[in-house]
């Protein structure tokens, strides 16, 4: 920028035309340093383009694009917590019949998105004869609320509180996506409670 000043300089201050001319070089120095940048200019250069222009879109590298960037995760942050503090947690139970036929069954389907906090899986009466039972979500990436190897019929004896991996996690509900369990082995007998505690993020959420 000094170099493209020095050479606007007037070559000759007792002379009219080169003085004009002088300050029409250094105005276009002015502008071309310190014009405002095209929106989302890939440039960098220049200070303006690391400032960048007021349209700027999120996603780019110029300061306004970084501020705007910040500024959508945060209030994207803000929603779901203000959704969460206004509504209150809802706790759940299902009892799981364990003396049905080899299969899968449907514990509960989402009605509209839930956050679920934590959840306990209480064995009310012992299973026999059955290999094992599976608790999960039908989600695209299932999560396993307990598997196969936890739900082994060893494991369920009656009053047992079943202690899995997952059970600290807390995981999302998404609209019309399910919770179910399935029986492996032979027709046995038994019943496991499921309980959850879950907060609803849209309007009358809930898990029925």
């Amino acid at each position: 920028m000094v170099q493209d000043i020095e050479n606007a300089l007037p070559s000759d201050p007792a002379d009219e035309s080169s003085v004009t001319g002088a300050i029409s070089a250094l105005d276009t120095v002015v502008d071309t340093y310190h014009a405002v940048p095209t929106a989302d200019l890939a440039t960098n250069t220049q200070i303006k383009h690391v400032i960048g222009n007021k349209s700027d879109t999120t996603g780019g590298t110029s300061l306004v694009s970084l501020v705007k960037t910040v500024s959508t995760a945060v209030t994207g942050v803000s929603n779901v917590l203000a959704t969460l503090v206004g509504e209150s947690a809802v706790v759940k139970e299902w009892t799981l019949d364990l003396s049905q036929v080899a299969g899968n069954y449907d514990i509960t389907t989402a009605s509209g998105d839930s956050l679920v906090e934590s959840f306990a899986i209480y064995v009310a009466t012992a299973a026999a004869t059955l290999d094992s039972v599976k608790i999960y979500t039908d989600d695209t990436t299932v999560f396993e609320l307990m598997t196969i190897v936890e739900g082994a019929t060893a494991n369920l004896l009656e009053g047992a509180q079943i202690h899995t991996a997952n059970m600290n996690k807390p995981f999302r509900m998404t609209a019309l996506k399910k919770i179910k369990y399935t029986l492996a082995g032979t027709t046995g007998t038994g019943s496991i409670k499921l309980v959850l505690k879950y907060y609803p993020i849209s309007a009358s959420a809930n898990l029925p």
